[in-house]
Order: C-alpha cells, then structure tokens, then sequence
C-alpha cells in the first residue's frame, strides 16, 4: 500500500514517472510488469535513484541486504525509516498503541461504540483502530472481510471441496489477529467450532470483542497464545500501529506471553482447515503440530515468505500435501 501511494504522488502531484518498479517478492508474481531487485545491475539503471517504500517487517532487513548487494547504498532513499534499529525497536510505539487500547476500554466503547456490520458479510466487527491499522481499514474501506478474494478462491478449489470439508467441522485460525479469518468460517463458512490463537494481549482483546459481539463464544474457542515447536516465554519485540497484524515475538525468560506446541493441547479430531499466518514463525509452528497433521491431514493455508518457503514447501510435501501457490507468499496446501 505504501509503494501505491509513493507511486501515485509522484506521478500526479510532481510529474515523475517510475522507470523501474521493483520488489524481490512479488517479481515472480508478476513477471513484466514488477522487476526483481537483480534488474538494477543493468547498464541503463546505473543512474537511477532508488525509493524504498517497505515497511515490510518479515522481509526488511533482507530486502536491504538483497538490495545494497546489487546497487550502491547512497543512491537508495528510505522514505519510511531511517534504520533498521528504529523499525525493530520501536518499543514506545507498543506503549502508546497499548495505551490507546486502555482508554477505549476505560471509556466504554468496547461496549458502545466502534461497531460495524460490512454490509458483503453477515459480521460485525468492532474496529478501534480502523483509521491506522491495515487489517481495521480494509475491513472498512471494501465493507467486506480483509482478504476476501483469497478466502473465495480457497473455498472454491476443486468444485468447493475444501468448503464442503469444513462445514460442520473444526477450524484453526493460527495467527487470529482481531479474528477476520475466524469469523469468516464460522459465520460464512459453517464451522462447527474454530479454535482461535492470538498471543498479542491487545490484538486478543479485540479478537475477544468480535466474538462476543457476533454471539459465537459457543463455537469459538480463543487462546491467548501463540504457538511453536515447544513451549515457552515470549515477549513482544515489534508492534507497528498502522499493522497490528505484523507483531512480532522473541523467545523471553522474564516476558509475559505464552507459546505452546499445538500438539500439547487438546484439540477437536474433526479438524478439517488450518490457517497459519504467524509473521515468520511457521516453521515452528508447524513442526509442534507434526502428530495433528500426520493424524488429521487437513486442508492448510499458509503464509510463508521467500525466506522460509523453500522450507515449508518441503515439510509440507513430506506430510503427503500438493500445494497450490494462492498468490505472493501465500499457499494453499491439500
């Protein structure tokens, strides 16, 4: 959303046309029309100057490694942050998102106010921070649930297959966020019982309101957790405002949240769909899941940049899973 925004500011208000967009993850994507990072090292870019529109936390310090590798430093302009170390150490931003989280709460409008039904859903939503998170706005902004051409797409693979799978069975949303995801297959998708994982404690307190304003605590069953290979303390390292869904967490003897091995916990043996949408930490994830997969073998989607889906394509294949790439990162495992 950023790079859209840079792009169109340049073009309308000053004129300035792109010669070359770029990004080393959607390029295969996209071929003609977005270039890898590699393209720069032709002889008609040497010139060129380089705008950096990613706040893209998963992929950021690799993006700039990638980047430097092939074009020199000084020729590159951040437009978003000055370095790396004030990306990932943001902690003040934590503390002024948490702090906001406690007035609304305060106020009463977890009861009240910030409600709203997409008129293309049969939810509501509570969205204390449409006007700044990414997941919030888009649920506003296209009246529908966040990712819906995705969702659409994966409940019609193979003539709805994977949506007669799932109706009347269990669902895990790993990953939850404010719940998007987990509304959509109980409320449209028909599940019996989703299991819901969020560790962020502000995140799970929305994801909490969502449920409880769509009646669903019966068929919903949230965690305040996060899930891994083992289980162990964690801390929040990142939380970014404007996308309260790239959070991430780091291993932590003295932090306050919970990780858990999936396999430890007592799940439904009806499971029929498993989203995975953990910033990075799939891999693990999935490895505390190995006994539920090997005994259950549901339908997973996935998210799993460049740095780990080579991985994860492998694990997955190993299980006895064909995959389907969804789009950009994303992949559908049956």
């Amino acid at each position: 959303m950023e790079g859209k925004a840079v792009k169109s500011l340049l073009e309308v208000q000053y004129g300035i046309s792109p010669v070359l967009l770029l990004d080393n993850y959607l390029s295969k994507a996209y071929p003609g029309k977005i270039s890898g990072l590699v393209a720069l090292k032709k002889p008609q870019y040497q010139d060129v100057t380089v705008l950096i529109a990613s706040d893209e936390v998963a992929i950021f310090e690799d993006l700039r490694k990638r980047l430097y590798a092939v074009y020199p430093k000084e020729k590159c302009v951040d437009l978003f942050f000055e370095s790396y170390q004030e990306l990932v150490h943001p902690l003040h931003a934590v503390r002024e998102v948490e702090e906001a989280m406690e007035k609304i709460q305060a106020s009463g409008m977890m009861d009240a106010g910030m409600i709203y039904a997409p008129s293309k859903t049969h939810a509501k939503f509570f969205l204390p921070f449409a006007h700044t998170d990414l997941i919030q706005r888009e649920i506003l902004l296209t009246d529908d649930y966040m990712e819906i051409g995705i969702l659409k797409k994966v409940f019609a693979f193979e003539n709805g297959r994977i949506a007669q799978a799932v109706r009347g069975k269990s669902v895990l949303d790993i990953g939850a966020n404010i719940g998007n995801h987990s509304l959509y297959f109980s409320i449209e998708a028909g599940a019996r019982k989703v299991v819901s994982f969020e560790p962020v404690p502000l995140t799970f307190a929305i994801l909490k309101r969502n449920i409880e304003i769509n009646g669903l605590e019966d068929r919903v069953e949230i965690h305040n957790c996060g899930l891994g290979a083992r289980s162990y303390s964690a801390e929040l390292s990142f939380m970014d405002g404007g996308n309260l869904g790239g959070s991430h967490i780091v291993a932590s003897g003295t932090g306050n949240l919970v990780v858990k091995a999936l396999d430890e916990m007592e799940l439904p043996n009806d499971i029929a769909f498993v989203k995975i949408d953990v910033e990075g930490m799939e891999p693990e994830v999935v490895q505390g899941a190995m006994k539920m997969l090997k005994a259950q073998h549901p339908f997973v989607m996935m998210e799993s940049f460049e740095k780990n889906a080579p991985r994860m394509l492998a694990v997955m294949e190993q299980l006895g899973y064909q995959h389907l790439e969804l789009c950009a990162a994303e992949y559908l495992f049956y």
